[in-house]
């Protein structure tokens, strides 16, 4: 098995289209984005995608095959630098095959490898949209 995991073309989930607009809302809200005539950041697709990744595989609650298999997939692909950018991708593929390692997954499918990213952003982006998670983050 090779190292790192081949992160590209990996496909969106259904979920993409509105739980991803509802956290970037929420966090534009949050720093108070839409308040600013000249925002200091700027909260992109990608930063939400790699947030809610991250935020996903930070959980240490386990993992269940049957959830991943359930993970709907569109047709639409992922931008590679959502994996890729600013060398997230050894962290990325460590945390997912620590947390499957007990799952018999294929890592070389392509489908099975997008429908356990898809997993991980849906936990992210659910543990994220939760009161105060941002705060705790963000704040302490």
């Amino acid at each position: 098995m090779k190292n790192n995991l081949e992160l590209n073309a990996i496909k969106q989930g259904v979920w993409v289209d509105t739980q991803q607009t509802l956290l970037k809302e929420k966090l534009a809200t949050f720093f108070l984005l839409s308040e600013a005539p000249q925002p200091a950041i700027r909260i992109t697709n990608h930063l939400v995608n790699r947030m809610a990744l991250i935020a996903g595989l930070s959980s240490t609650s386990p993992r269940q095959e049957s959830a991943v298999k359930q993970v709907n997939l569109q047709s639409s692909t992922f931008f590679d630098t959502v994996f890729y950018k600013d060398g997230y991708h050894p962290l990325i593929t460590a945390l997912l095959k620590i947390h499957y390692q007990s799952l018999n997954i294929d890592w070389e499918n392509k489908v099975e490898l997008s429908k356990v990213v898809n997993y991980e952003m849906e936990r992210g982006v659910a543990y994220l949209l939760e009161e105060n998670h941002l705060a705790e983050l963000f704040v302490g």
